[in-house]
């Protein structure tokens, strides 16, 4: 059962009680009032008929008198008076007034019937003589009857009345509720736009407004918590980009000097020489452990290890001395380790990381026998420049995933790169890095007047 049917029961049910009571207190008072009239017109009647028939035995008048007497009080609405010496005549008048009055549905409802009052009358003859008072209380009730309908209507039509305020009250009163529940079920299907206001009884007011406040915040939850998602999306769609990056930059230049390696240890089992076989089968062993340091560095990485201090000066060098390594006729000269530590450390990786491309692509790709890497510094910051002189390629083609990886890191500490290439005449990478905000200027006091002015093949 809904809220509005309880309270509505709980109000209009004491109204109808009251309805129920007030009906029986007329009724009961519209019989009280009826026996009353009744009573007083029998007593009346009785203290006549004694007084009459005293002054007939004192004074030896005629019993004609009794008559006169009877007729007299026959006049009153209330009561039929006759003197019989056998009875028949009261019986048959009786007969028909309870006839009558049985008929009358009110004298049931109101408890009053025709009742018969018999005064023996002493006489000379010694003959059973008598006078009987019958009741007649139809016209008491009739009038009683109307009284009372006309105040049962009024009763009724108050109680009515009543009802139909108080349904009309509790349904404008309730209205806000409604409203709040087909809100809250919105809410339950995901909808946080709906409101309800605040309307209605204080308490009501109270609940729409603190439904609408809760409402409001669920909207802003989910707001945030979808910006949250596409955060977390971005996030994981750039550590997927950047675990690209370090398997490519990192163990793409390992792989390659270990199919070297294979192609080299090949050409020297074919002509037998064994020492030389040797040789290069602990290099390659050797450029197994580091690509088992780069994969340890990487899991790392991943676990949020903290990371080691990385020394870039040392790093490039052995980049160079790895090629020089494994390609005997590639000259590649690099940039004293001094140079290199006066970036700042957060540039180390990145920086690392550009240079190790760089270097491999000339080596995979441009035939290159010599590699010069630069750096140079300016109040602007700092231009590090890969060349080779290998056979370029069309400025048109388009770029693979090392370059848009190299551009990518060096996005993340500000810096750009250029790629500078002629068919036939080599290729130059140029990577622009800003001076940090509020640091003071890069590098030592005499490459603070350096400027990069190009690169030799």
């Amino acid at each position: 059962m809904s809220l509005g049917a309880r309270l509505t029961l709980l109000l209009i049910g004491p109204l109808v009680l009251s309805l129920l009571v007030s009906g029986v207190l007329i009724v009961r008072s519209a019989s009280l009032s009826v026996k009353r009239e009744i009573a007083a017109s029998v007593n009346v009647a009785e203290l006549l008929v004694q007084a009459r028939l005293k002054e007939m035995r004192e004074e030896s008048e005629s019993e004609a008198r009794l008559d006169a007497l009877a007729n007299f009080l026959s006049n009153d609405p209330h009561l039929h008076v006759t003197v019989s010496a056998d009875g028949a005549l009261a019986a048959s008048r009786m007969g028909g007034q309870t006839a009558e009055q049985r008929g009358h549905w009110f004298s049931w409802l109101l408890g009053v019937h025709p009742e018969t009052i018999e005064i023996p009358v002493e006489n000379a003859a010694d003959a059973p003589m008598r006078i009987v008072i019958t009741t007649d209380p139809d016209g008491e009730i009739r009038k009683a009857g109307e009284a009372s309908v006309i105040d049962l209507l009024t009763v009724i039509a108050f109680g009515v009345s009543a009802m139909f305020l108080v349904y009309v009250g509790l349904s404008r009163s309730l209205r806000p509720l409604t409203r709040l529940s087909a809100a809250l079920a919105r809410v339950g299907q995901g909808d946080y736009s709906a409101r309800v206001g605040a309307s209605g009884a204080r308490e009501i007011a109270v609940l729409g407004s603190q439904f609408d406040a809760m409402a409001g915040q669920l909207q802003e939850m989910r707001s945030r918590t979808q910006a949250l998602t596409a955060q977390v999306l971005a996030v994981q769609e750039r550590e997927r980009r950047e675990l690209a990056r370090d398997l490519h930059d990192e163990l793409g230049p390992c792989l390659l000097a270990a199919n070297l390696d294979v192609a080299t240890l090949l050409r020297l089992n074919r002509t037998g020489q064994s020492s030389a076989v040797r040789d290069c089968a602990e290099g390659l062993d050797g450029l197994i452990r580091r690509m088992q340091d780069q994969v340890r560095s990487l899991i790392g990485r991943l676990r949020l290890d903290e990371p080691a201090l990385f020394d870039l000066g040392a790093a490039i060098g052995e980049l160079a001395d790895f090629w020089r390594e494994r390609c005997p006729a590639l000259t590649c000269q690099v940039a004293e380790a001094e140079r290199w530590n006066s970036l700042p450390p957060p540039w180390g990786r990145p920086v690392f990381l550009m240079v190790q491309e760089g270097i491999s692509n000339a080596v995979r790709h441009s035939g290159a026998t010599t590699i010069t890497v630069t750096v140079a510094f300016s109040d602007a910051g700092a231009q590090i420049a890969v060349a080779d002189d290998g056979h370029g390629f069309t400025q048109g083609a388009k770029p693979g995933y090392g370059l848009c990886g190299m551009r990518e890191r060096l996005a993340t500490i500000g810096g750009s790169v250029d790629v500078t290439t002629t068919a036939g005449q080599g290729t130059t990478l140029v990577a622009r890095l800003p001076a940090p905000p509020g640091s003071a200027r890069l590098g030592s006091a005499e490459g603070l007047s350096e400027r990069l002015t190009g690169t030799s093949a």
